[in-house]
């Protein structure tokens, strides 16, 4: 710890001088700085303002035991939790994505959980590899504007290309 923030001591395997550099502690939605050690500075890799977050991650998968183990996953969606985002998730059984419309938010549970997306939105093994088309999803940000998103294709299975997922949103509410 220094002051308010943090220092930083580090060297190239080789050398014995170290350098500092010095990390101010944050508070907000964005509590993480990123630091390039190159540049010797503190770098913007977060935007300070975003709902959604779409990559690959290495995350949590559930064994047949049941016991949870690292697994990296592609193409999964968080929400930004720590700055109030929501998600609800909708069938298209019970209103379809063409549909539904700001009167349609009343009795949708939304949830605040990071993964609440997740890899829900889409098959890679053990069915028919693509987008999920039973179901959308209800994105109330973190201005308070409601969307619903719809993925639309992932794979060469589903018409699209792996790492560019398309996706089609609305706005509901502002």
């Amino acid at each position: 710890r220094q002051g308010n923030g943090y220092r930083i001591l580090y060297a190239r395997l080789q050398e014995t001088n170290f350098q500092t550099l010095d990390v101010p502690k944050t508070t907000g939605s964005n509590p993480f700085l990123f630091v390039s050690l190159s540049a010797q500075r503190v770098v913007p890799v977060e935007p300070s303002r975003w709902d959604l977050s779409w990559g690959g991650f290495i995350y949590q998968t559930a064994l047949a035991t049941g016991e949870l183990i690292p697994y990296y996953f592609s193409d999964l969606v968080f929400i930004n939790a720590r700055a109030g985002v929501q998600v609800a998730q909708v069938m298209q059984s019970t209103i379809p994505y063409d549909a539904f419309r700001a009167a349609n938010l009343t009795g949708l549970t939304f949830s605040s959980a990071p993964d609440a997306i997740g890899s829900s939105w889409r098959v890679t093994f053990g069915g028919v590899v693509g987008v999920r088309t039973d179901r959308y999803y209800i994105i109330r940000t973190q201005g308070g504007s409601i969307y619903k998103v719809r993925f639309l294709n992932f794979t060469s299975a589903d018409g699209g290309e792996r790492g560019r997922p398309t996706l089609m949103y609305h706005l509901i509410q502002k």
